[in-house]
């Protein structure tokens, strides 16, 4: 029963044919088809790793669930559905080819029973003991990437939240945002390329006009919002500025995360009723947070708005939190201008009468 190399077993002898046409069934016989089954697992088999397979074998829907450890020396093919409960240690090339059918991707790497954190990718030196990265599926939805020895330092979870730095998992968790950056000295160190002094640009909704930018130059950086004149109408003078500029209070106080370091500066609320534009959000200002849900309960966000539940999960409102106000307040710098612009016609006013 010689292996053919394409994943068929033959029979050298069939008994049948055998006796139908009247020859004995003798031990010579009865040998050479021992010998050719003998040689086909010899072929096919690594046996404690003595010896590579020489035959290529179709491992196409096949499982080997019990199998400790299977070696490939060679280049490996699998077109089918293979599932392998040991270890595999490839040293040629192997090709996985995907089903194809939209639901079922080409390599499929679950968890270990009773470890849900355990369906992982580990790339290790050539003597495997020294590990180079490591790729894991996350429970709650998501992938965490490990480069070293060290743990994970960067997420991306199935809301689209991208947190790097840090390997803590939930990172800024609750806060709506798509990148959660931590760093030890700089959480963000960016720099231009070539020529080119613009570091970060950003754009309006429809990604066609760009609205500001962030550039440098020499030792110096410069925070710019788009003020060309092609952009505006209805242009007149600013009247009034240093009216307005009085009714603003001004004020020294600490905020509440530093009781021992006190500033100067303003409440935005009081702010907005004079320069609306340079303030964000509404006083008082609240949101509701829940528990979103994975539709088969193996993951969950907890204290995360409802715009921010993943798709095809459930949310349930659990509370409330605050949407604190801020202010920009370099929006204020109009007001200033026209405000000294207004004193000094006063002045010159009063210096003509002397």
């Amino acid at each position: 029963m010689p292996f053919n190399g394409s994943g068929t077993f033959n029979r050298v002898h069939r008994w049948a044919d055998d006796s139908a046409n009247g020859i004995d069934i003798t031990d010579t016989r009865m040998d050479a088809e021992d010998d050719g089954f003998a040689t086909g697992l010899s072929n096919c088999i690594t046996r404690d790793g003595q010896s590579p397979p020489s035959a290529a074998i179709d491992w196409g829907n096949q499982n080997l669930t019990g199998v400790a450890n299977l070696g490939v020396g060679g280049n490996a093919t699998i077109t089918g559905n293979a599932s392998i409960g040991g270890n595999i240690s490839a040293t040629g090339h192997a090709v996985v080819t995907s089903p194809n059918n939209g639901s079922t991707g080409a390599v499929q790497i679950k968890d270990a029973p009773g470890d849900p954190n355990a369906a992982y990718l580990q790339f290790v030196n050539n003597s495997g003991i020294t590990q180079l990265a490591t790729i894991r599926g996350l429970q709650g939805g998501g992938i965490g990437f490990a480069v070293g020895a060290v743990g994970e330092s960067l997420f991306l979870h199935a809301d689209g939240r991208l947190i790097a730095g840090t390997n803590n998992v939930t990172f800024d968790a609750t806060v709506p945002a798509q990148a959660n950056i931590y760093g030890v000295a700089s959480a963000l160190a960016l720099k231009a390329s070539g020529t080119s002094n613009t570091i970060a640009s950003f754009y309006n909704d429809t990604g066609s006009t760009r609205v500001g930018w962030i550039g440098t130059s020499g030792s110096t950086t410069s925070y710019s919002t788009t003020s060309d004149y092609r952009l505006k109408e209805n242009v007149a003078p600013l009247t009034g500025a240093l009216d307005r500029l009085l009714a603003i209070p001004v004020h020294r106080f600490n905020f509440i995360s530093t009781p021992g370091h006190k500033v100067d500066g303003f409440l935005a609320h009081e702010v907005a009723a004079q320069v609306p534009e340079a303030v964000q959000g509404e006083k008082d200002g609240m949101e509701d947070i829940g528990r979103a849900v994975r539709e088969d309960g193996e993951g969950e966000f907890v204290d995360v708005t409802e715009a921010h539940c993943p798709e095809g999960w459930t949310w349930t409102k659990t509370g409330t939190r605050p949407v604190y106000q801020g202010i920009d307040q370099s929006k204020l710098v109009p007001l200033l201008l026209a405000a000294i612009q207004e004193l000094t016609v006063r002045v010159a006013a009063l210096e003509s009468r002397l």
